[in-house]
């Protein structure tokens, strides 16, 4: 039990350095605006008087933002499968990446050593791509065995 509490932490670590890591590129820095901004500061403050509340809300917010723009792809893969009659699919996907991806990715990125709601924050978009990387193989197999042809799409 000791000798996997160690690697649990050192990995835990590593994955804390490498989500670290990732979230400083300049691209994801641009996408959530690691810097301070006032906006999201701003917004956080409708639900409480606390500054220091706002600026944690904030940063969640400031890594959250990246799932609205992923929400949007799963809307779409969503309206298509269930215009296809595969509504079941739409509910089995969403719940897996809730059960599955958000909430165990949230609770291990709240155990991270000097983790912030920005890190938690994270959670949501990773739950996202789960559940878009689902979808399309979803429909890559139903494509490869023949189950959706390309009559069935007009």
């Amino acid at each position: 039990v000791r000798f996997s509490r160690i690697v649990l932490r050192t990995s835990s670590t590593s994955i804390g350095l490498a989500i670290s890591a990732i979230a400083e590129t300049p691209v994801v820095a641009e996408a959530t605006k690691t810097r301070r901004d006032p906006h999201l500061n701003a917004i956080a403050s409708i639900f409480t008087h606390d500054p220091a509340v706002a600026e944690q809300g904030a940063k969640y917010l400031r890594s959250f933002t990246i799932d609205c723009i992923l929400v949007a792809f799963i809307f779409n893969i969503n309206g298509y499968f269930c215009g296809c009659g595969k509504a079941i699919v739409v509910s089995a996907h969403s719940v897996f990446a809730a059960v599955c991806a958000r909430i165990p990715i949230s609770y291990f990125f709240s155990k991270l050593p000097n983790a912030t709601l920005y890190h938690v924050g994270f959670a949501a978009p990773l739950a996202s791509l789960t559940s878009i990387v689902v979808c399309v193989g979803y429909f890559v197999w139903l494509r490869a065995t023949g189950k959706l042809s390309l009559k069935d799409e007009a």
